[in-house]
């Protein structure tokens, strides 16, 4: 195992804390990082004939160009409209710039990226930064942030915030652990060196995904090294006594395999990630364990299949930082051996306990157990009522997280549901209804001819569904607390979706000030849309019509009986199990329905934040052979600027007091506005 230092006796080893050049100093509105030294500053102005150091590039080449704003010389690019492009399909656009070339970059010392921007228009723009693969949008004013109407999934938040423009100079601030090997566009390469720097993009989707922005605008772009990391590390002032504490958390969806290719040794990746989190006032590490089912990063066993192990390093990382650990897994039942039965040594997700209705369903007789149309999902999945889930759940407790009980600080375990743990109706399922509940029924009743939602038999089949599955979740919690981890807590999310769930109506919510103007056009005006809806009647339709309904499905398909509405009323009453609620909008958390319903007995609230991905809505559309990936693969997770960043969480904190807050990001962990992130979430905790 390699020894890792205390960042103390780290940052001194590397020479951080040596005396400070000239250029150090504490920065207006950067205080709480103590002392910086400048590394790299870009004049965003000037272009790649006047500053060739810095690589400046613009996509469309020469769409970009400088102008004034604000009293100072701006760079600015607008959204590309189809009409402008060769084969009238949607583009993208990007500016770019290399930042810290031949500036001596030190892998995983800390820096601040500090960008300049005017705080004067309806702006959405995501900044790509190559140097730690990260992909975060900022959108200003009365923008919704979200693309419109992406290629690929439906963004489920689409909510225009009022939020005043200060005609201003701000400024993003993003926390940079730099990597040995920055990424590049084609995804395949890497930098060779960190002292060639890395690049970073702002990056618009096209004009009709954007309506209600006016494009990007960026004076300067400066680097700066953190002269005394143990002195930025924040204390957190935690509760006294045995009062309970809080937690943030997060969970990256398409981060592992950028980052761990960019290190020597793969671990050093999470050592940048886990002094990130200390940097933005985080306190717990949650990593996808399965992702799909399929082992992520851990040794595993002919169960659960093999692949690099990387955990006990990566629980060694975040001890050393004093982080909690909360493992995630999205679980389909064990999925190593899928050529052997369970009862002979092999995977449990493989053994075909499941069965949805459309097992009987004449128009596709040949169909094999389809509850979706994604074959990732349906080729591996979990019969919550098999006795034999609670084996392969509690073995996978043992092999991670009670094998390092004495190495880590566990809170516990949260499982996310990806549709792996679907509603079944297998023969051996529904006799054990009937055993448990006294009842002599078939199948064919409960089907009532394909309207067995609307009847009482197929509810109170429900109801012994879920009674079957809490009690699972019961269980695991138990067998963690008497093999060591007394105080263990086990969570279920069951929003299978990266965006969070459907509004639950139609329409854009405005959700403060409708009579904002920019240049004389409110936010409907300038977008041209209608019928919207207010924060207050979102908010309760929210509730009644996503929380309280299954999932959508289509066709013969069974969505509705993967994702299943969430059962809170079953787990009130009991302590350290629960569900967690999820969020992403103001109007999913102005109502005080998680509080009354989501909290369990110990009084926990866990809140969990979704991001859209906003998937490939970047490229440009208007090759012959097809879409081009112009900063390679696009996705954004998009908040509001400024202060505002925190908008929801503020929303969910006023009306719902959480005890743990959980993000759900597309990429690697990192938010664009540090300072004010931080100063929530310590204010939190």
């Amino acid at each position: 195992m390699r020894k890792l230092l205390h960042p103390a006796t780290l940052c001194a080893a590397i020479g951080i804390l040596a005396a400070p050049s000239p250029r150090a100093d504490i920065l207006p509105g950067l205080e709480t990082f103590g002392s910086l030294t400048l590394v790299d500053s870009i004049d965003c102005t000037q272009d790649a004939q006047q500053d060739p150091i810095h690589m400046f590039r613009d996509y469309p080449a020469g769409r970009s160009y400088v102008t004034n704003i604000l009293g100072r010389a701006t760079r600015v690019m607008h959204h590309v409209t189809t009409a402008e492009t060769s084969r009238g399909k949607r583009s993208g656009a990007y500016v770019s710039w290399r930042v810290g070339k031949g500036a001596n970059i030190v892998p995983n010392d800390p820096y601040l990226l500090v960008v300049d921007y005017p705080d004067d228009a309806p702006r959405s723009v995501t900044l790509f930064n190559f140097g730690i693969a990260t992909r975060h949008g900022y959108h200003t004013g009365f923008t919704v942030g979200e693309s419109m109407s992406p290629q690929v999934a439906v963004p489920q938040c689409l909510e225009s915030v009022a939020v005043p423009f200060s005609h201003e100079w701000k400024q993003l601030v993003e926390v940079v652990f730099p990597f040995e090997r920055a990424t590049q566009y084609n995804g395949g390469s890497r930098i060779d060196v960190a002292t060639q720097g890395f690049d970073i993009d702002f990056v618009l989707v096209s004009q009709d995904q954007a309506t209600d922005s006016v494009g990007l605008a960026v004076r300067s772009v400066r680097l700066y090294r953190i002269d005394d990391y143990a002195a930025a590390k924040p204390e957190i002032h935690y509760p006294a006594g045995d009062a309970p504490r809080r937690y943030v958390t997060s969970r990256e969806e398409m981060g592992d395999n950028d980052g761990l290719a960019s290190y020597d040794h793969p671990v050093d990746y999470y050592v940048g990630k886990a002094r990130i989190m200390s940097l933005l006032g985080m306190n717990c590490f949650s990593k996808d364990l399965l992702e799909f089912g399929y082992l992520q990063h851990w040794g595993g066993n002919r169960r659960w299949g093999w692949g690099a192990d990387y955990w006990a390093e990566i629980i060694d990382a975040m001890t050393v930082e004093d982080h909690y650990i909360l493992p995630q897994y999205e679980y389909h039942g064990s999925r190593g051996d899928g050529n052997t039965p369970w009862d002979n040594g092999g995977s449990l997700g493989y053994d075909e306990n499941y069965k949805p209705w459309t097992l009987e369903s004449a128009a596709y007789p040949d169909r094999k157990y389809l509850f979706s149309n994604q074959s990732y999902v349906y080729n591996a999945m979990a019969d919550m009522t098999l006795p034999q889930t609670l084996v392969d759940l509690t073995d996978l407790m043992d092999q991670t997280i009670l094998k390092f009980k004495d190495r880590g600080n566990f809170v516990g375990a949260w499982i996310r549901s990806r549709g792996g743990m679907p509603v079944g109706f297998s023969d051996r399922t529904i006799t054990l209804f009937n055993q448990e509940t006294g009842r002599n029924v078939t199948r064919s009743q409960i089907w009532n001819g394909g309207v067995y939602e609307n009847t009482p038999l197929y509810r109170a089949y429900r109801e012994w569904w879920y009674g079957k599955r809490r009690d699972l979740f019961a269980a695991v919690r138990t067998h963690l607390a008497t093999n060591g981890l007394p105080e263990a807590k086990f969570f279920y999310h069951s929003c299978a979706s990266e965006g969070g769930l459907p509004p639950g109506r139609t329409g854009i919510v405005e959700s403060a000030d409708t009579n904002t103007l920019y240049r004389g056009k409110t936010w409907r005006q300038m977008t041209g849309l209608s019928g919207q809806t207010s924060l207050t009647a979102q908010s309760e339709s929210y509730w009644s019509n996503s929380i309280g309904k299954d999932g959508s499905s289509w066709g013969d398909y069974e969505q509705n009986h993967a994702s299943p509405a969430d059962d809170y009323g079953n787990y009130t009453n009991l302590l350290n199990v629960g569900l967690s609620y999820p969020f992403n909008c103001l109007y999913t958390v102005a109502g005080n329905q998680p509080d009354q319903n989501y909290r369990n007995a110990s009084g926990d609230l866990f809140m969990t934040r979704h991001y859209s991905l906003n998937e490939f809505c970047g490229n440009d559309y208007n090759l012959a052979e097809g879409q081009q990936a112009i900063v390679g693969y696009y996705t954004t997770d998009m908040d509001l600027a400024g202060r505002a960043v925190m908008y929801s969480e503020l929303m969910a904190m006023a009306v719902n007091d959480p005890t743990i807050l959980g993000y759900l990001f597309g990429s690697n962990l990192d938010r664009v506005d540090a300072p004010y992130v931080r100063e929530f979430n310590l204010n939190f905790l």
